[in-house]
């Protein structure tokens, strides 16, 4: 359901711990557990015909709790082909990242890499940021990074989903596609409907796939998502759009 360090060897403090383990353990218990099942998806292996010029520069992706299986089927459903980058999001202790890196690389066609500071942004590869901290993509000398993100972000912090979502929307605007997926609390919301103010495209995952439907909903209510549906069809929607 989700991801919290144990205190003694992740050298976390058990006082750390104690109220995000109750909220999330408060909110498993109302979960329907039939949404935790496994998922297996085919690693989509067909090309997409692509225009020349594409309308969208960047796909951005923000997840919490269940995101790594909503991840999961988005990503493995993208062609290898797509020319531009996609970098998610993920609320998940910075320990489990390697390992969530390292099993998408097994399940998506396109390269997938750790978001580390000052590395650069290349088209037709899939981002994960780190966990430790906050993350901004910025423009030096005409290149687009990542950078570490010394903002503190009210609704989530290491890594914000607003934070990094705004950065985007300062570099590309218009040309951004957003996808909040399912999750507790409110992160993302207020960097979607930005996005959205903009004139990107921003897409929510319905409540009936959601494993937890707080992110969504909060991007929702504010009025900044331009279609909301079951993260199975969040993929083609996308596809379909930079066609």
């Amino acid at each position: 359901f989700d991801y919290v360090n144990k205190p003694k060897d992740n050298n976390t403090k058990i006082k750390d711990i104690t109220e995000p383990l109750i909220t999330k353990v408060k909110a498993a218990a109302k979960t329907d557990i039939k949404k935790l099942r496994n998922y297996q998806s085919a690693v989509n292996q067909n090309p997409h015909t692509f225009d020349e010029s594409l309308p969208y520069d960047i796909i951005v992706i923000g997840a919490s709790t269940g995101g790594p299986t909503a991840v999961q089927k988005v990503l493995s459903r993208i062609p290898e082909n797509l020319t531009i980058p996609i970098v998610v999001v993920q609320h998940m202790p910075a320990n489990f990242i390697p390992a969530f890196v390292k099993r998408l690389n097994t399940l998506v066609a396109l390269p997938v890499v750790e978001a580390r500071n000052m590395l650069k942004l290349e088209s037709g590869k899939i981002y994960v940021l780190q966990t430790d901290q906050n993350t901004k993509l910025v423009e030096i000398e005409g290149e687009t990074k990542f950078m570490k993100d010394r903002t503190k972000y009210k609704a989530y912090n290491n890594p914000s989903v607003d934070g990094f979502f705004n950065s985007v929307n300062q570099l590309y605007g218009p040309r951004t596609i957003s996808a909040i997926l399912t999750g507790m609390g409110k992160d993302g919301a207020e960097g979607t409907h930005n996005i959205n103010k903009s004139g990107g495209l921003t897409i929510a995952q319905d409540e009936q796939s959601s494993v937890v439907f707080g992110m969504p909903k909060e991007a929702i209510r504010l009025g900044g998502v331009s279609a909301t549906m079951d993260v199975s069809e969040i993929p083609g929607y996308i596809i379909s759009s930079i066609s």
